[in-house]
């Protein structure tokens, strides 16, 4: 069940968060891995992965605060 459920739901960007208090998550753990460096998945640290992305856009405005009733 984790191996497949894992595998179905990676995709590019996916942040993927196991527990390893469950002997069967550490077990998968091998296969999850080989099978997604199979498909050219690359694992990278969260830190690397923000850093690709899109940087903020700071706009500065004369106007001031707007009121929202949300």
């Amino acid at each position: 069940f984790i191996i497949q459920r894992t595998l179905s739901r990676a995709e590019n960007g996916s942040i993927i968060l196991l527990h390893d208090d469950r002997p069967s998550t550490v077990t998968a753990m091998p296969r999850v891995i080989s099978e997604l460096k199979r498909r050219g998945f690359k694992f990278v640290t969260v830190s690397e992965l923000m850093s690709h992305l899109p940087k903020p856009v700071n706009v500065e405005s004369n106007v001031g605060p707007i009121a929202s009733n949300r």
